[in-house]
């Protein structure tokens, strides 16, 4: 299991940013980030009445490629309007395959700044992954990662 937190400052006020983060088309930008591969993914929120875009609580989102086929599926675990949202997913494979949870915590720093901590928990389905997550750079990649996601939310919701 690998744990990894991250934190930044947002010049925006708590509901601004939460509205950014329950239209999951905003995630696509965050995906490029994560993945590094910029356009490669989009999002939808499963159900949702305005055809894809809205999350609340119980929702799942699919995460799809340029074809609509469907690449992972998350389901949002906790919900806490306008200050916390977490969802889990996994990636299958017997050799590369791990299970994760994404939780986004606000806070009101001061008048009009939101802080954004970032918590990802990885665990591997093969506990030879756990070994080598010790070994490989896998916290550094991940929590770089993580902070460009956090950086990209920030320059997005920034007037």
């Amino acid at each position: 299991m690998t744990g990894i937190q991250r934190a930044l400052e947002i010049p925006a006020p708590i509901g601004k940013v939460w509205a950014w983060l329950m239209d999951v088309r905003n995630w696509d930008a965050l995906s490029d980030e994560f993945i590094g591969s910029r356009g490669r993914y989009h999002h939808r929120a499963v159900p949702a009445a305005d055809g894809g875009s809205a999350l609340s609580g119980g929702s799942e989102v699919r995460m799809l490629d340029k074809k609509d086929r469907e690449f992972l599926r998350w389901k949002v675990t906790d919900w806490e309007p306008p200050r916390r949202l977490a969802y889990s997913g996994g990636m299958g494979g017997r050799l590369h395959g791990f299970n994760f949870q994404l939780s986004y915590l606000l806070e009101t720093e001061t008048e009009g700044i939101t802080k954004v901590s970032g918590d990802l928990l990885l665990v591997y389905a093969n506990p030879a992954l756990e070994i080598l997550s010790l070994i490989l750079p896998i916290r550094h990649f991940y929590g770089k990662s993580l902070y460009r996601m956090l950086l990209k939310m920030r320059s997005s919701i920034e007037p």
